[in-house]
């Protein structure tokens, strides 16, 4: 479903930004 996506886009998103503040 389109909600699983925006989900998985969300978490790349967040793990991106861990990523950079680590």
């Amino acid at each position: 479903m389109m909600l699983m996506l925006m989900f998985r886009l969300l978490l790349r998103m967040v793990s991106e930004m861990m990523m950079i503040v680590l």
